[in-house]
């Protein structure tokens, strides 16, 4: 995954303070459950720390939540590309690309990962531990709740969706700026 260094450049340049984005990067890094907490499977921990990152640093906090995720993702993804095509993996393996190629990356990367994690829910009785945690835990700032019958959905809010849709414009618009200092900091694994 990419250094805190990197993150924390990305959001700088994103209009986030430093300090903000270091806070987060431990509450992804280090918060309930470890790291991994992307996949669906693990939602519940995805919402409790994206709720923490608001907390830490409000509607900035929720876009450096959001860009830790989607920059780890691109670590990951470059690299099993690199791997899959035999290339050498540092920032050169950029100029291999052909730009619909780049095109193809980003817009999955946007789309089926950042949109992806936007639009989780998580679904259950009302009176179930999880709910009772969730529901009391939660910041209703980044979340809606929707009772139906016996049971509840909890989604992100569509503000939260405004500031994950400005980190989507950010991403691809510094795709490969990212991608290259990404490359370039972290070692091959």
């Amino acid at each position: 995954m990419p250094e805190w260094k990197i993150h924390d450049l990305q959001a700088e340049k994103m209009g986030i303070n430093p300090n903000v984005s270091r806070k987060v990067n431990e509450i992804i890094d280090f918060g309930f459950r470890g790291h991994d907490d992307r996949s669906y499977t693990q939602r519940e921990f995805f919402f409790l720390k994206a709720s923490e990152a608001y907390e830490i640093g409000g509607w900035d906090g929720v876009k450096a939540f959001f860009l830790h995720h989607v920059m780890d993702y691109m670590d990951t993804f470059l690299r099993e590309y690199a791997r899959m095509r035999d290339w050498d993996w540092n920032s050169s393996m950029i100029n291999h690309l052909t730009r619909y190629y780049k095109n193809q990356i980003v817009m999955h990367v946007k789309y089926n990962k950042l949109y992806e994690w936007r639009d989780y829910t998580i679904r259950d009785k009302k009176n179930s531990k999880l709910m009772e945690k969730l529901l009391g835990t939660l910041n209703r700032d980044l979340f809606e709740f929707e009772e139906k019958g016996d049971e509840v959905i909890i989604k992100f809010s569509d503000a939260v969706s405004q500031a994950v849709e400005s980190v989507s414009v950010y991403i691809q618009f510094n795709f490969w700026e990212i991608a290259e200092d990404i490359l370039e900091s972290s070692p091959e694994k």
